[in-house]
């Protein structure tokens, strides 16, 4: 009998790690870091047969995105989703917080997302929420877990993208052009003009004379009157 019991109790503890993590998510989170199952084997290297989409294809800092999972054939049991930098030589903290919807619990201190139940899941669609500040692009990393010994670690999705903010600045400031100019042409015009004529006229006179009873008496003309007045004003001036 109690052999049977411990079989039963092993049968459950092998169950729920094969399926779901505790409820309080507290034994998955040494799986936080590497995203790998405690399950005791290895991760399949094959591609996986799940698909990760979000909507929309950019975000904002602060914004909400919906993350859909969704299997191409066989559903999947377990999963565990981080939001980490899409460039992975900047720092891999975990990003942003994701919503609590059916079948599914927090992890990783409120940054992952895992299963609560052991339910065949086709397509799971939840929020993620990023950060108030700005982290960049992100990418999401999911582990997808099929059975206890069939699962895939370290999915990447395609780049969500940050928008990028343009700030414009328009300057107010008034413009003041001041133009001075300044004249210092000095103009002299200087012109001394020393005019100087001498005028020398030659007259020549005819001196006509009278002929009287005692000989020819010379008549004096007008001309002869000027030159001689000329003579005796230019005399009284001299002296």
């Amino acid at each position: 009998m109690l052999h049977v019991f411990q079989l039963i109790c092993l049968a459950s503890f092998l169950l729920s790690v094969d399926s779901y993590p505790n409820p309080t998510g507290a034994s998955i989170d040494s799986a936080c870091s590497e995203l790998m199952p405690i399950h005791g084997y290895a991760a399949q290297t094959t591609q996986p047969p799940y698909n990760i989409a979000f909507n929309p294809s950019n975000f904002a800092p602060g914004q909400s995105v919906t993350v859909t999972l969704t299997s191409q054939g066989t559903g999947f049991k377990g999963f565990m989703i981080q939001a980490r930098r899409a460039n992975i030589s900047q720092n891999q903290e975990y990003l942003g917080s994701f919503s609590v919807v059916a079948n599914t619990i927090q992890a990783c201190a409120g940054k992952a997302l895992v299963h609560s139940s052991n339910t065949v899941k086709q397509s799971l669609a939840f929020n993620w929420t990023a950060p108030v500040t700005s982290v960049g692009d992100v990418s999401f990393r999911v582990t997808f877990v099929q059975g206890k010994t069939m699962f895939w670690t370290k999915i990447v999705s395609n780049v969500l993208m940050e928008s990028v903010i343009t700030t414009s600045t328009v300057s107010t400031t008034p413009t003041v052009i001041t133009t001075s100019t300044v004249s210092t042409t000095s103009t002299v015009s200087t012109k001394s003009t020393v005019a100087t004529t001498s005028t020398v006229t030659t007259t020549s006179t005819k001196i006509t004379t009278v002929k009287t009873g005692s000989g020819s008496v010379p008549l004096v003309s007008s001309d002869m009157i000027v030159i001689a007045g000329l003579l005796l004003a230019y005399t009284l001036i001299r002296d």
